[in-house]
C-alpha cells in the first residue's frame, strides 16, 4: 500500500492554522493572566514571545503524525 502523506489531503492547512492561532491565543492570556511580573523572564516577560511561543507549541501540537496500525504487533 503506497503512504499517504498529510498534504494529500484537502484542507490539511487548517488543522495547523488553528493550532497556530490557539497556541497564540494561549500564548498571550498565559502572559496576561500568569506571565513574569518583573520583565527578565525570556518567555512570558513579553507578550510578542509569549505569543510566538504558543504559537509554535500550537504548531507542534496540531501536526499530524504517523497513525499506528492496527497489526503494529506483527513482524512484516
Amino acid at each position: 500500500m503506497p503512504k499517504v502523506r498529510f498534504y494529500q489531503y484537502p484542507g490539511w492547512w487548517r488543522g495547523l492554522l488553528m493550532g497556530i492561532v490557539i497556541g497564540g491565543i494561549l500564548g498571550w492570556v498565559y502572559y496576561a493572566l500568569i506571565g513574569c511580573r518583573t520583565g527578565t523572564c525570556a518567555i512570558t516577560g513579553n507578550p510578542v514571545n509569549s505569543s510566538v511561543y504558543g504559537a509554535l507549541m500550537g504548531l507542534i501540537w496540531a501536526f499530524p503524525g504517523q497513525k499506528k496500525n492496527k497489526n503494529s504487533n506483527q513482524i512484516n
